[in-house]
């Protein structure tokens, strides 16, 4: 179990994270799939679940009403059954593909012995989960909003996804034409994804596709739009960079990239992967769909050409 992954956890925050590691190493790491029923009313629930990654959905009188709300990242599930021993009170059901960490009545009680910290963020926990539901969970619009945003992420990377990522090229493709505010686009791929998945696994190959959403967000401008393409594919809406700015930025990209080190779900060390870029400009009165077209195909040059490079559409490396 990696131990850096769980401390970015809220009920693990400013712990010292070796001195609960004996604890948690004897807890387990559990995938669950849409649409499996974590917990139900009236289960007699002896287990914390904290959710590393994924999405949940909190539904309070039947699994056919809409969400109460969403549980992300960091966030747990079970704790008041846990604490107060009373059965779940609420159907808890995966809404996205979800990790998340499992840990026992027993060993609950042993990280508030362990960790004073533990306590106190367990405690914020449930405070906030108390006041939470005094004021009914959230507002029709809170919930609107929170679906809206799932809708258009991608829960292992954090990025946005395509269905963001087609609405974001039409708009800056209207704004190029009524006001010429330019834009640029890239589309990257992993380099030999499917030996790697052949080889680690596909967590393995989650991993690294989640550490590449990191290394994204670390090295593009906060402007800049970037979405999981699908699959091993990336695609980064660059707002008023020129072809030349974009290629510098893309092979800062690829750079920072190769230089990362991996490491799988449990913390072993994983191989460094490489990514192939291709990189265009948009014109005014282009359509998006050939936008995308361009930045694909000088990809694919990038690979041709030996991969680990970048490729621009008009045809220079």
């Amino acid at each position: 179990m990696r131990l850096k992954e769980l401390e970015k956890l809220q009920i693990f925050d400013r712990v010292d994270m070796t001195a609960v590691e004996p604890i948690l190493s004897k807890c387990s790491m559990i995938r669950k799939e849409p649409g499996e029923v974590l917990l139900a009313p009236g289960d007699e629930n002896t287990t914390l679940f904290v959710l590393v990654d994924g999405v949940l959905s909190i539904h309070l009188k039947s699994l056919e009403e809409e969400p109460h709300t969403l549980i992300e990242p960091g966030e747990c599930v079970g704790e008041l059954s846990v604490v107060s021993g009373a059965p779940a009170g609420a159907y808890v059901v995966v809404r996205e593909s979800s990790r998340l960490l499992a840990i026992p009545n027993r060993r609950v009680w042993e990280l508030l012995d362990a960790s004073y910290l533990v306590a106190r963020n367990l405690l914020l926990i449930l405070s906030l989960r108390v006041s939470f539901t005094n004021n009914a969970f959230l507002s029709a619009e809170d919930r609107q909003r929170m679906f809206e945003k799932h809708a258009r992420s991608d829960s292992l990377t954090g990025l946005h996804n395509r269905r963001h990522l087609d609405d974001g090229l039409e708009q800056m493709s209207s704004r190029l034409g009524q006001e010429g505010c330019g834009f640029s686009f890239l589309i990257l791929d992993v380099d030999h994804f499917k030996r790697f998945n052949d080889t680690y696994g596909h967590l393995g190959g989650d991993c690294v596709l989640s550490t590449l959403g990191r290394v994204l967000r670390e090295t593009m401008r906060k402007e800049d739009i970037l979405t999981r393409y699908g699959g091993e594919e990336f695609a980064v809406i660059l707002p008023g960079l020129c072809i030349d700015e974009a290629a510098e930025i893309a092979e800062r990209l690829r750079i920072a990239v190769s230089e990362t080190e991996m490491t799988g779900s449990e913390g072993e060390p994983l191989p460094c992967v490489t990514i192939s870029i291709g990189v265009t400009e948009a014109s005014p009165g282009q359509d998006p769909t050939a936008v995308i077209t361009a930045a694909d195909k000088a990809m694919y040059e990038a690979k041709e050409a030996g991969r680990n490079r970048v490729c621009r559409s008009d045809g220079e490396n």
